[in-house]
């Protein structure tokens, strides 16, 4: 397992405050300066590219960019948004994100638009979809010539960390490209806690210790003269699922009912539900200690998932194979105190190739927004406009070489698009489409195709209309090769072919 080790904290510390005393003599500046404004009107000319040679440390006029908000990212893993309080799931899973969304805004319509780790991950960080930024797999690497969000943050002068926790995000797949420190150590000390089922490998790390990472690492290396992008990947929701003890114990016990048999699927889905209350634990202590270091009042915070899990709906028990709203509908919360109102709902529907362009938009960047790919939704996050709710959003699940698995048909590529309360899928090689009206059928149980052809050939054509506009053929067919090595290290974490 490699890492990309940080530069020795003491020098760092030194050098810090250095450069603070010689700052704060000569300017007076702080980072309690209010941020600049965010402009309210948005450029007439965005560039249609963004340059991929970014410089290799900080900017000589990193001063002069401190007025700007820190951004700080946080993905939680397999995180279906109906089992998530601020959605109004029964169970009290994760009071650290319903806190999240009084002090911000909740979308309620948030799409994950494939539910695979890897290529929903490079989604958010480039504003492309799966075949625009070409890793539409697990162990694919994303393509050099697309800018990623940290690589444009790094350029304005942004100090940028990323603490990842699993395989599949390692930073050879191209996901390291632009942070300055890429935690990936897997390699975990229990210490005198108990080992769960992700400290056993070097394949992921629980939340716990990803998050003593950014901790310690925001001790010691953050530089209080910049601002800071910083990335926090929490795996502990993807199965298989092996809560601390106490998580299971409370989960468990609410789950079950004397004198009832108890299935399977209720088994798993508490086990699943505790996995989702520890990793929110750690996110509160995370927030926590973000606002000790003074990273809450001038920092746009996003909160969201790669996918969620299937948890036996529609015959499917985890993820990857198809794109019901189980798998793709996914939570998203924006908190950026004093600029986006506690409490806000959007109901229109974004997805998280919007995530880039609205963080840009939000920290004043408007002019680094890349022209294609996702759009920005600041403007409804600040109120000073609304969201087109008849916005077409489109899914992708990955090329799988086989006729079925985990028992469900697989042949081929599979893609789907929502329009307004309409939603479509078709597949290669599994037969008719699908047609759902999720107003009255949310559940994806009464396939409409056969009774509304004319919709669903009008769908489908949109479909067509898009893949043709992201390179027709090229957008289809088997993806990059995956070595050995990467395949079986996947294959251990449940990803298969």
């Amino acid at each position: 397992m490699r890492r990309r080790h940080l530069l020795a904290a003491s020098s760092r510390r030194l050098r810090a405050g250095l450069v603070a005393l010689l700052v704060g003599a000569l300017a007076g500046c702080s980072r309690s300066e209010a941020p600049s404004e965010v402009s309210s009107e948005v450029p007439s000319e965005v560039p249609s590219e963004v340059p991929s040679e970014v410089p290799s440390g900080a900017p000589a006029e990193a001063a002069s960019t401190r007025a700007r908000p820190n951004v700080i990212l946080i993905s939680v893993d397999t995180l279906r948004r109906d089992h998530t309080s601020p959605y109004g799931y029964g169970r009290d899973t994760t009071p650290s994100l319903a806190k999240l969304a009084k002090d911000g805004a909740r979308f309620d319509t948030a799409y994950a638009h494939t539910p695979t780790t890897g290529p929903s991950h490079a989604t958010m960080l480039t504003a492309h979809l799966p075949i625009g930024h070409g890793a539409v797999r697990n162990g694919a690497s994303l393509r050099q010539e697309v800018p990623t969000l940290t690589e444009i943050l790094r350029k304005e002068g942004y100090q940028t960390a990323a603490f990842v926790s699993a395989y599949v995000l390692l930073g050879k797949f191209g996901f390291e490209r632009g942070f300055d420190v890429y935690d990936e150590e897997l390699a975990q000390d229990a210490g005198d806690r108990e080992l769960t089922a992700c400290a056993k490998e070097d394949l992921e790390r629980c939340a716990d210790q990803t998050v003593d990472a950014a901790l310690r690492w925001l001790d010691d290396d953050r530089d209080p003269n910049r601002p800071l992008f910083l990335f926090v990947h929490l795996f502990d929701p993807h199965r298989a699922y092996s809560p601390p003890a106490e998580y299971r114990k409370r989960f468990a016990a609410d789950e079950a009912t004397p004198g009832k048999r108890k299935l399977d699927w209720q088994q798993k889905t508490a086990v699943y539900d505790a996995e989702i209350a520890f990793t929110d634990h750690e996110i509160g202590r995370l927030l926590e200690a973000l606002e000790r270091h003074g990273l809450r009042d001038d920092t746009i915070l996003l909160l969201t998932a790669d996918h969620g899990e299937a948890l036996g709906a529609h015959g499917i028990p985890n993820h990857g194979v198809a794109l019901y709203e189980e798998l793709v509908r996914v939570p998203l919360l924006v908190r950026y105190p004093g600029r986006i109102e506690g409490g806000k709902v959007i109901e229109e529907p974004v997805g998280l190739f919007d995530v880039m362009p609205t963080l840009l938009e939000l920290a004043g960047l408007e002019a680094t927004v890349p022209s294609y790919g996702g759009r920005s939704a600041a403007g409804a996050l600040l109120g000073r406009g609304t969201l087109d709710p008849e916005r077409a959003v489109y899914l992708q699940r990955r090329h799988y070489e086989t006729e079925k698995l985990m028992g469900v048909r697989v042949k081929g590529d599979a893609f789907g698009v929502r329009i307004g309360r309409w939603k479509y899928l078709e597949s290669d090689g599994e037969g008719q489409g699908e047609l759902y009206d999720l107003e009255v059928d949310p559940g994806e149980s009464d396939n409409l195709v056969e009774r509304e052809p004319e919709r669903a050939r009008a769908m489908a054509g949109e479909i067509e209309r898009w893949k043709s506009a992201h390179g027709g053929d090229a957008a289809t067919g088997a993806p990059q090769q995956v070595s050995e090595a990467d395949r079986q290290k996947l294959r251990a974490l449940g990803y298969v072919d």
